[in-house]
């Protein structure tokens, strides 16, 4: 039986991200399933930055239409083949080892896509396309499962064209099995649309919605609301209500589809009785579909096990492990077994979304690494309130690591009370001399911060900025994330709002994009205040650095979403000589506007 792993049309994607363990339990037995990934957002982004984009736009106008079309394109600049032209040329180059040792080539790859999306996004509105999301559907009720299968059932819309043309070369065999797995909630659409069109040309393909759960991104909290609604299954033949926790399920399923007995609906645990533990099987490295990078770049979990704090009052991250696997079940020795066979596989970078890795599995991990000789490099996450020692990160150094996200949120302890971040106050010289350690072992560090907590002071925000700014100025290989506090469903603030002295916005659908919040009167006057610094704080950060500004323009923008966002950070941050190591110490020509410089 062949199975798909199908990955819908995204943003530009520069990674490879890691499959359930129902992968490592379907692919052994090759006598039974043939398993093979298929990227539609890669042949998305060739067919948008391609000669196909024009034809797909103008095919969809009455052929009287077209040369009025073409002639006002014309009249405005727009040469959607000569910008088409560039683009495809710039995706190449992104593929392109050599174009990671150049600024002025890299750089011109940034301005290569910025120029053709502007174009394109110029000459329609019906699709807005931008590197760090997902194709957006202007009009669409991303909120509404109705709406979202309404649109995806037409043939008459752009989106339909492309991802028609886009799945071109898509094939599966009869009684094929797509499983389709989602990042955020725009993917839903592309992905329905995907749905619709294998239908049409592989009638009795069986399409599930297997997995959609990513980051902070979840469908779980309104899966009651799906299915009520139905509309999911308008497009899929089955959904799996869980979106992590299920990998046994998608197993028993995928038994259930080989042995010619029946699925459909919505999925729960329980409901069959094919019993199978993914779990206990030896996790097996996946296959990598052509991702926008000159090397593959593995985003993969060390541990099955879930975040071990867990009680960040805004995070609705900290349970994305398994269900019943313990916190404590890190074993050093398998992971680096499981990271031995992913080098083996080609798989040289690495970048491990455990949500928080303790000292002492670390170090551990490390020792492993170092005894089966790997010659691998990597990223992780740890915490701010970690035990940690100098030589805890030579000891990462020496084993392969080039980065290590801190997620600080504050620098004030008022604050970090409020989020419940630690067990007790971290004191900010304690941070700084965390990260001074990191930095004195040649070890990159990204940042991540947020704004606007509710019942920040404005003092404490600033304060916040200052210390990254400061931080950063004369560091090597140092990145950042400046959020900005959201309400995220399945977090502690969501599910009692009052106790954090807020209020939640509930918008219609059953599925909603995000969620509005405001402050109760007793915080809201310095809530709002805080808020709204958040732009020309991050506009002021961004500067001070050497990274330009939101006036920039969209080519800066890009690159740096490429290394502050994407697996291209970690391949720059693994080079000996990174050539973004520090725009304050090593300027990128013509690219920004550095701090100070005119505008």
């Amino acid at each position: 039986m062949e199975i798909s792993r199908f990955i819908p049309a995204g943003k530009l994607l520069t990674i490879t991200h890691d499959v359930g363990a129902w992968y490592s339990w379907a692919a052994p037995q090759k006598e039974r399933f043939s398993i093979s990934a298929y990227s539609a957002s890669y042949r998305m982004w060739r067919t948008v930055c391609s000669p196909k984009f024009k034809e797909e736009l103008l095919s969809l106008l009455p052929a009287d239409h077209r040369d009025r079309v073409l002639r006002s394109w014309e009249a405005n600049g727009v040469d959607l083949g000569r910008s088409a032209e560039k683009a495809s040329a710039a995706l190449d180059g992104l593929c392109d080892e050599a174009s990671f040792s150049s600024p002025g080539t890299y750089s011109s790859l940034s301005s290569g896509l910025a120029e053709h999306l502007d174009a394109v996004n110029r000459v329609q509105k019906s699709i807005d396309f931008a590197v760090r999301v997902p194709p957006h559907v202007y009009g669409v009720d991303y909120s509404s499962s109705s709406k979202l299968a309404e649109y995806a059932l037409r043939r008459d819309t752009l989106l339909y064209k492309l991802t028609s043309s886009s799945l071109s070369d898509f094939s599966i065999g009869k009684g094929g099995v797509v499983l389709m797995s989602l990042k955020c909630h725009t993917e839903l659409l592309t992905a329905m649309s995907a749905a619709v069109v294998i239908k049409e040309r592989f009638p009795g393909t069986h399409i599930c919605l297997a997995e959609h759960r990513y980051e902070f991104f979840s469908l779980d909290p309104f899966m009651e609301e799906l299915k009520r609604s139905g509309a999911l299954l308008k497009i899929f033949d089955s959904v799996v209500e869980r979106g992590h926790g299920s990998q046994g399920l998608i197993a028993a399923m995928l038994e259930r589809l080989h042995d010619g007995k029946p699925v459909s609906g919505f999925l729960s645990n329980g409901m069959y009785d094919e019993q199978v533990n993914p779990l206990d099987c030896v996790r097996v490295p996946p296959d990598y579909p052509p991702a926008f990078s000159p090397e593959p770049v593995l985003y993969s979990r060390l541990s099955y096990a879930g975040c071990y704090w867990g009680k960040c009052n805004f995070c609705a991250q900290g349970h994305q492990g398994e269900p019943g696997v313990p916190v404590t079940a890190f074993d050093a020795e398998a992971s680096a077994r499981y990271v031995a066979d992913c080098a083996a596989a080609g798989y040289r970078k690495l970048s491990f979304s455990d949500e928080a890795i303790g000292a002492a599995n670390l170090g551990k991990f490390c020792g492993e690494i170092l005894k089966r000789k790997l010659d691998i490099h990597w990223s992780c996450r740890c915490r701010c309130d970690m035990e940690w020692s100098p030589e805890l990160f030579r000891l990462m150094r020496s084993a392969g690591c080039r980065e290590i996200l801190f997620g600080m949120e504050t620098s004030s302890e008022r604050v970090q009370e409020l989020m419940h971040k630690y067990d007790g106050p971290v004191k900010l010289a304690d941070i700084e001399k965390l990260f001074r350690a990191v930095k004195e072992a040649g070890v990159g560090i990204h940042i991540s911060f947020m704004g606007g907590f509710p019942g920040e002071l404005p003092g404490e925000f600033r304060h916040t900025v200052e210390f990254v700014k400061n931080f950063l100025k004369d560091m090597k290989n140092g990145t950042y994330v400046f959020n900005q506090f959201d309400l995220l469903p399945g977090s502690k603030m969501f599910n009692a709002p009052s106790a954090f002295k807020v209020a939640a916005k509930v918008p219609p659908g059953d599925m909603p994009v995000s969620y509005g919040y405001q402050a109760l009167p007793e915080i809201r006057k310095e809530t709002e205040e805080t808020n709204s610094l958040v732009a020309g704080l991050r506009n002021d950060l961004s500067s001070s650095l050497g990274w330009g500004t939101s006036d920039s323009g969209p080519a800066a923008s890009i690159l740096r979403y490429f290394y502050f966002s994407s697996g291209h950070g970690l391949i720059l941050k693994s080079a000996e000589d990174n050539m973004f190591e520090n725009p304050l110490l090593k300027p990128v020509p013509g690219m920004f506007k550095q701090a100070g410089s005119p505008a």
